[in-house]
C-alpha cells in the first residue's frame, strides 16, 4: 500500500518566501512593463498639453469675436513674446496672448506662457503684426494667419487659424491628429 506522505513534500525542508529566481523573474517583468508604458504615457501628456493650449487660443479668439459683435466695440488680440513662425524651436516661457476692448481697454481674456511650459508656439500673420483686431460689426479678424504649436520634437504641429475673409476661426493639425482635421497648407 502506498502512503500519501511518500509523494508529498514536507514543509520542514522549505523556508517561507520567494526564491531568487522568482524575484528576478518578477522584477524583469515589472521593468519591461515600465519601459513600455513610460514613453506612451509621456507622449499622451504632451499631446494633452498641446490640445489644451490650442483649445485655449481658439476660445480666446472666439470670445474676442463674440465680444466685438455683442459690445459693438473692436477687440484687439495682442501676442507678445511669441516668435514668428520659423525653423527655430525655442520654447519661451514669458509669452502672452491678451484680448482687450479697443476703447475701454478692458481685458476680455488672456493666456500666459508660464502656464504652458515646454511647449513651442509661434505665429504666422502678414506684415509682422503683433495684434489682430476683431471688427465690431462683423466680428471678422483683420488678419488671416495662425498660431502654430509644435510638438514631437518638431515633427508635428497644431494650428489655430483665423480667416479675415470668412471670419472663421478653426484648429487643424499636420497629420489630422488629436481629433483635428488636416491643415490645408
Amino acid at each position: 500500500m502506498w502512503k500519501l506522505n511518500q509523494f508529498t513534500r514536507s514543509n520542514e525542508n522549505y523556508s517561507k518566501g520567494f526564491s531568487l529566481l522568482e524575484m528576478v523573474f518578477v522584477i524583469s517583468i515589472v521593468c519591461l512593463t515600465v519601459a513600455v508604458a513610460v514613453p506612451v504615457f509621456t507622449n499622451t501628456i504632451e499631446q494633452k498639453k498641446v490640445k489644451r493650449l490650442a483649445t485655449e487660443i481658439e476660445q480666446l479668439l472666439s470670445i474676442s469675436k463674440s465680444n466685438a459683435i455683442s459690445m459693438s466695440e473692436n477687440v484687439v488680440v495682442a501676442y507678445m513674446g511669441i516668435s514668428e513662425d520659423s525653423s527655430g524651436q525655442q520654447s519661451v516661457k514669458d509669452w502672452s496672448i491678451e484680448a482687450k476692448m479697443s476703447k475701454s481697454k478692458a481685458v476680455v481674456s488672456s493666456i500666459v506662457g508660464n502656464q504652458h511650459q515646454d511647449i513651442v508656439i509661434s505665429y504666422s500673420f502678414p506684415g509682422n503684426k503683433t495684434d489682430i483686431e476683431f471688427k465690431d460689426l462683423t466680428g471678422r479678424p483683420t488678419l488671416s494667419g495662425n498660431f502654430k504649436i509644435t510638438y514631437h520634437n518638431g515633427d508635428d504641429y497644431v494650428k489655430v487659424v483665423t480667416n479675415s475673409n470668412s471670419g472663421r476661426i478653426y484648429t487643424c493639425s499636420k497629420r489630422g491628429t488629436l481629433g483635428y482635421g488636416i491643415c490645408s497648407s
